[in-house]
């Protein structure tokens, strides 16, 4: 099980690391000092090849203006409706990416995206593995189930 966790870790961090750097021009890192202040979430769920689940992401307010702001090249404040439609984007690029690490070139059927603004708080689930980033525009965490299909 430990060989299974520290794969889909190292994947998630692959992919992660990969679609904010390149979208985002935001550089991440692992944290060991989580946050449990995040102010939205955004979800996918996905199925196919060996593998079923969901990605969580939670963002504070300031790395998903951060990003929006990047993305969209803009001065001002992005609206709260650019906010939610970039880490919605945010979401299913990285599990594109998260699942083509893991699975290779197998077909997977992912849901569109959903956003809320109040995310549900982070309880502990042995199913599911919690990744930790900061950088300097804020605090990210993604939550991660995996399941047979």
């Amino acid at each position: 099980m430990m060989e299974i966790t520290e794969k889909i870790k190292k994947a998630t961090l692959e992919a992660t690391f990969d679609v904010f750097e390149k979208m985002f021009f935001i550089f991440l890192e692992p944290s060991e000092d989580a946050s449990d202040d995040y102010d939205m979430e955004t979800c996918i769920r996905f199925r196919g090849g060996c593998l079923s689940g969901s990605i969580r992401m939670l963002f504070t307010k300031s790395l998903a203006e951060g990003m929006t702001r990047n993305l969209l090249n803009l001065d001002a404040a992005p609206s709260e409706q650019q906010t939610a439609d970039c880490v919605k984007e945010a979401v299913n690029m990285v599990c594109g990416n998260f699942l083509s690490i893991l699975e290779g070139k197998k077909v997977f059927d992912l849901s569109i995206p959903e956003f809320s603004g109040k995310p549900l708080k982070y309880i502990e689930n042995p199913g599911f593995h919690k990744v930790d980033l900061i950088s300097d525009e804020g605090s990210l965490c993604l939550v991660i189930g995996i399941s047979d299909p």
